[in-house]
């Protein structure tokens, strides 16, 4: 009976462990189906995410290409207009405002003057003087390639240096080779006066090589050095004149050319004058080269020729001793010869110097229209550049003018007092205060009436001048 109840029992354990295996076989395989599905669902995801991804590269791939062709068409449309194979866009800016530069600047100045000869101008002796001078103009855009320049500029009225003869009336104006308005007179108003009204018609457009038909009366188009012999920096020619320039890399060519007129008005006075009437005209040409020797090392050369026709013969103002003939010579008081001037000049820029800029120029001039008095010469340097705030800018020239060596009216007004004849050096710092002001300083030291005395020998009476001036420009 005891075994039949063992096995009996071993019979019901064995049957319990059977029921908990396949209960546990069942569980697994359910889980193991739940995890397979799982794992589907997550590789379908994937699947859908890449070709999503897929979808993003590709069209990455086509705005890519797109940049690129548009990259190219714009590269190809800059050759063209360096070329000049196609026209460039319009570059005149839709409204007013932009379409118009004013600019300008104001100067005060204190002047002295020291003249050894007090019975002749200038200046009848010793004089101190407060002056301004007030420049405004507009430079306005007419088109691509047409721009006009107005500017008014102060002055005192004076007797005009021409059309002076007998029977011609009085005619007041600006001086040609100055700007200022002496100050005093009661606070009297300053009056203004027409500097420049010109028309610059740029035949090429924007190019890096140039040339431009300028009409009216208009800023000097040649190149001039720090202190020409022949033109006051406040001489605005009035006439046709070509300027170009060709731009060969590290040479660049430079010229212009042009007719002015001098004077235009026939007095009706003929019989004193060997020519026929009082027209004078000048026929100008010039050309040079700027080389770029190194870095920071260029050379400019170049000549001049200002023919003046007419002047022999035509009357000096002898009415108006502060104009007369500018050191000029005359006899019976018309200017008894002519004026052919040929002018060779020569700059050497260089910031080799710890990259302080320093310019050394020279020029001398040769009037073949007179046999004798007929030439003159100038060098000088300048040291820095008075551009920045806090910059400064210091130099010195000695220039020497014999009396028909150029047409004197047209010269710098403030070297020995003006005109011809003379000869003495120029010393002058400027300092650059604020972005638009300035102070600047300089003295001249002079002799009048030196032609005829032979190199190293100046003659005549002294002439000294010391300026100091405050200047704002805009």
């Amino acid at each position: 009976m005891m075994n039949r109840q063992s096995w009996k029992n071993k019979a019901i354990v064995l049957g319990l462990g059977l029921m908990l295996f396949s209960g546990s076989a069942v569980q697994a395989a359910t889980t193991s189906a739940d995890q397979a599905q799982a794992l589907e669902n997550t590789l379908k995801q994937l699947q859908d995410q890449t070709v999503a991804l897929q979808k993003q590269m590709d069209a990455l791939r086509k705005q890519m290409a797109d940049t690129a062709a548009s990259n190219a068409v714009v590269a190809a449309t800059c050759a063209n207009l360096q070329t000049g194979t196609n026209a460039p866009a319009s570059t005149v800016p839709a409204s007013w405002a932009d379409k118009v530069k004013v600019y300008g600047d104001i100067r005060y100045r204190v002047e002295t003057r020291l003249n050894d000869n007090k019975n002749t101008y200038p200046p009848y002796g010793n004089v101190e003087y407060d002056r301004i001078r007030a420049r405004v103009g507009a430079i306005a855009q007419v088109n691509d390639n047409v721009t006009v320049n107005l500017r008014l500029t102060t002055d005192d009225p004076y007797q005009n240096a021409m059309n002076n003869s007998a029977n011609s009336g009085q005619s007041y104006s600006g001086a040609q080779n100055s700007q200022n308005a002496d100050l005093g007179n009661g606070f009297s108003k300053k009056l203004m006066f027409l500097d420049v009204a010109s028309i610059d018609w740029n035949l090429f457009g924007p190019s890096k090589n140039e040339l431009h038909v300028i009409a009216g009366k208009m800023e000097n188009p040649f190149y001039t050095t720090q202190d020409d012999l022949v033109w006051s920096p406040n001489i605005t020619p009035e006439g046709i004149a070509l300027k170009g320039k060709v731009d060969l890399g590290s040479v660049k060519l430079f010229g212009s050319a042009g007719y002015f007129v001098v004077e235009n008005q026939d007095t009706g006075n003929t019989a004193s004058l060997t020519n026929a009437s009082d027209t004078v005209t000048l026929y100008a040409l010039q050309g040079g080269a700027t080389a770029q020797i190194i870095k920071d090392l260029s050379l400019t050369a170049g000549m001049s020729y200002y023919g003046f026709y007419g002047m022999n013969g035509f009357y000096a103002a002898q009415s108006d001793p502060q104009a007369s003939s500018f050191g000029n010579t005359t006899a019976g008081g018309v200017y008894n010869c002519s004026y052919d001037v040929y002018m060779p000049f020569i700059q050497l820029d260089t910031a080799l110097l710890c990259g302080i800029p320093v310019a050394l120029y020279a020029e001398a001039v040769d009037n073949s229209g007179a046999q004798q008095m007929n030439q003159g010469s100038l060098f000088g340097i300048t040291v820095g550049k008075a551009k920045k705030p806090n910059s400064l800018e210091v130099g010195f020239d000695y220039a020497r003018l014999q009396a028909d060596s150029t047409l004197g009216m047209m010269t710098d007004s403030d070297r020995w007092g003006g005109g011809t004849d003379g000869s003495g050096c120029q010393m002058y710092a400027k300092y650059q205060i604020l972005k638009n002001l300035a102070v600047q300083t300089k003295f001249y030291d002079d002799r009048l009436n030196v032609s005829g005395a032979g190199a190293g020998q100046p003659s005549g009476s002294g002439y000294k001048r010391w300026q100091f001036d405050l200047v704002a420009s805009f």
